[in-house]
């Protein structure tokens, strides 16, 4: 989650440097982050990455949902421990949209028997 909070910050300052921490984020920039975030490709926003193999080429639907996922996780935690005050309901206002998540196909893995 670390490196995707890390992503998230990269982007504030691009995008928001007046929000220079989590208790300046409106309900606005929230939203705006998710939806770049539907339009984003692999290395945006992400540091010195050496693994340049997909770079450019746009986030699959599981990259979407591990960075929105996790800022959801991040601004549920800080306001639960009450180290920010809520502006916004981040299970409401980070969320990916339906038709993104009924992209996600399910992952199963074979469990053996044999125990």
């Amino acid at each position: 989650m670390f490196s995707t909070i890390c992503i998230a910050g990269r982007w504030t300052a691009e995008k928001h440097p007046e929000a220079i921490s989590p208790d300046l984020w409106t309900r606005d920039i929230a939203a705006e982050y998710v939806a770049d975030t539907m339009h984003a490709n692999c290395g945006d926003w992400a540091g010195h990455n050496h693994n340049k193999t997909s770079y450019g080429r746009p986030l699959a639907a599981s990259g979407m949902a591990n960075r929105v996922d996790s800022i959801r996780g991040f601004f549920c935690d800080l306001i639960e421990f009450e180290w920010i005050e809520a502006k916004f309901d981040p299970r409401r206002v980070l969320t990916l949209p339906i038709s993104l998540r009924a992209q996600m196909k399910p992952n199963p893995r074979t469990i053996d028997d044999a125990s």
